[in-house]
């Protein structure tokens, strides 16, 4: 199993790195893949200010219809869905204000982090794609 917690979104070339790993898993083996959904509900509220966006070090913006086309087009079986990530809007608040991350806005995002779940839940879209794939 090789897990990719939020790593794809930052590779140069995204497509090769899966290609490569899928030859170091064995046959039956998994890859797990979990990266930010661009289109998610927080995002969308946030827009230039969501840590989605995070360029020049989000080199590749996911969606839950491109990850599934980049999984169809290197052959992965594959299970997607979407799940819910740990606190974030921490991250936006400090975008907002154009300030560092500091223990303020970490404790403001944890107490906003129901308005997340809502944003998720209202819009269908979640915070962040999982992919489970099989070899």
């Amino acid at each position: 199993m090789i897990l990719l917690r939020h790593v794809l979104e930052h590779a140069l070339n995204p497509i090769a790195l899966l290609k490569q790993l899928k030859t170091k898993i064995n046959s039956g083996g998994y890859l797990i893949i979990e990266v930010p959904n661009v289109y998610s509900g927080q995002s969308k509220f946030f827009g230039k200010w969501s840590q989605f966006w995070y360029v020049p070090y989000h080199t590749t913006h996911f969606t839950k219809e491109n990850i599934k086309n980049l999984m169809d087009k290197l052959e992965f079986s594959r299970v997607v869905y979407g799940g819910q990530e740990m606190p974030i809007l921490s991250n936006n608040l400090a975008n907002i204000f154009n300030k560092p991350l500091n223990n303020i806005f970490r404790v403001l995002g944890m107490l906003l982090y129901p308005f997340q779940l809502l944003a998720d839940f209202f819009t269908n879209s979640p915070t962040v794609i999982t992919v489970i794939a099989k070899i």
